[in-house]
């Protein structure tokens, strides 16, 4: 962890702290700083009070933007004896809380968040299969060998399921894609585990389940990118249709 002070100065022709929210000004300070070099992944932050010097802003509106921060998963904060806040690393996935929360005050709705999760995989699908990522097809295989075993429970078949299609995005080699699905994922997963728990004939539909994302590894191994993408599209199209309709 560095002890640079980043500069964080308000340029001479950009807005008062007082005419903007300070969270706003906190995250432009620290994007210039980052930018600029100042400022990278582990560095620690200045204080609190250097910070509210520094904008021009109350401590108690620092605080309340430096708990932004924290909430999206962009820095750490450290109480007690080691307090301190610091970029963190690898950031955590802060698209899964917005998704939740458009959920939840209906500014978007499940068929949304599933059709743009058919758009990224099969785009993903397509392309894996095109690349023939020997890695990626080698993870596939191993989440679909798990999926066969006997007597797995729905949420163990979730828990599989996930990781399956996480590492289908993944292998396309997009971080942003990989980020999104998993949110999109993360958002509604309870529905998905709770239409499973609640499918009657269980063994069955995950035999069923099994073959689809086996056909899907089929056609990554084989190279066929119009086959693996439309066959991804099937398959959550399909399952959605079936346990949510």
């Amino acid at each position: 962890m560095s002890d640079r002070s980043p500069r964080l100065d308000r340029p001479a022709d950009d807005r008062p702290a007082d005419s903007r929210r300070a969270f706003e000004e906190i995250l432009d300070r620290l994007e210039q700083a980052i930018a600029s070099g100042e400022l990278g992944p582990g560095d620690r932050l200045p204080s609190e009070r250097d910070l509210a010097a520094r904008f021009g802003v109350s401590r108690p509106s620092v605080r309340e933007a430096l708990r932004v921060l924290e909430a999206l998963g962009l820095v750490s904060v450290r109480r007690g004896a080691e307090h301190g806040v610091t970029l963190r690393e690898e950031p955590q996935n802060a698209f899964a809380h917005l998704f939740r929360f458009h959920l939840a005050l209906n500014h978007t709705s499940v068929a949304s968040l599933v059709e743009f999760r058919v758009a990224i995989e099969s785009w993903a699908a397509g392309l894996v299969a095109a690349r023939g990522g020997a890695e990626t097809l080698g993870e596939l295989e191993r989440q679909l060998d798990a999926m066969r075993q006997p007597g797995l429970g729905q949420v163990g078949f979730h828990s599989l399921d996930a990781a399956f299609h996480l590492e289908l995005v993944r292998g396309a080699g997009n971080e942003l894609a990989t980020s999104v699905l998993e949110a999109s994922r993360t958002a509604i997963q309870r529905t998905m585990l709770a239409a499973l728990v609640a499918k009657a004939d269980w063994p069955g539909t995950r035999d069923r389940l099994v073959r689809e994302h086996a056909g899907v590894v089929d056609a990554i191994r084989a190279g066929d990118g119009a086959a693996a993408s439309r066959l991804v599209t099937d398959h959550v199209t399909t399952f959605w249709r079936e346990h949510l309709d």
